[in-house]
């Protein structure tokens, strides 16, 4: 499933038959609703610069359970 922001259309050749849905990462709802598809997911891309995924609380170390 692929994570857009909301109001941004995507309309690249990449996001063709893919499901997709928009969610604003700046709100605890958000970021709640990313841990839950996170957490049942095989892969996370992320698309963000070094760090940001682990700022909003959805890196690696909560996923695996490894100590921070």
């Amino acid at each position: 499933m692929r994570v857009d922001r909301p109001g941004v259309p995507s309309s690249d050749i990449l996001c063709r038959n893919k499901r997709s849905i928009a969610v604003d990462v700046k709100t605890e709802s958000g970021v709640q609703l990313l841990r839950r598809l996170i957490a049942r997911a095989d892969v996370l891309i992320d698309p963000f610069r070094p760090g940001v995924v682990e700022r909003l609380g959805l890196g690696p170390d909560v996923f695996l359970g490894a100590d921070g």
